[in-house]
């Protein structure tokens, strides 16, 4: 019975990363170019070591009005995202504040919610065969 909840869990799971990130894709249907106005650091504690991602600040200019948002994802490189450096991106009409970098689409996560998805059908598949 455990096993079952657990295939349950990753389908569920792995669909709701789908979900997110599609929707997200959705959202973010304005493009823009903006300017780099700094970098802002993540930290990851894993095992062994911290990692760092280092998410680009960028301003860019929706409806008229100048905005400021920080990318959720960006490069574990510090020095990959300058100041005056322009990017593609693009943002959500209704909150300017959540965007997505060009080329940084969240192909891997959509990719990883499928490899979920697939595990916990493959786990219903041996568990009943």
């Amino acid at each position: 019975m455990g096993q079952i909840i657990i295939y349950i869990l990753l389908i569920l799971l792995g669909g709701g990363m789908i979900y997110m990130n599609l929707s997200k894709q959705r959202r973010c249907s304005e493009q823009a170019i903006a300017t780099v106005v700094g970098t802002d650091r993540k930290s990851f504690r894993s095992r062994k070591k911290t990692r760092h991602e280092y998410c680009p600040v960028v301003e860019f200019t929706a409806n008229g009005v100048l905005c400021r948002a920080t990318a959720e994802n960006g490069s574990a490189f510090p020095g990959k995202y300058k100041e005056g450096q322009s990017l593609d991106i693009r943002y959500n009409p209704s909150n300017p504040e959540e965007i997505i970098l060009k080329g940084k689409e969240p192909a891997a996560a959509i990719a990883g919610g499928l490899f979920l998805i697939v595990i916990g059908v493959l786990g219903f598949y041996f568990k009943f065969r």
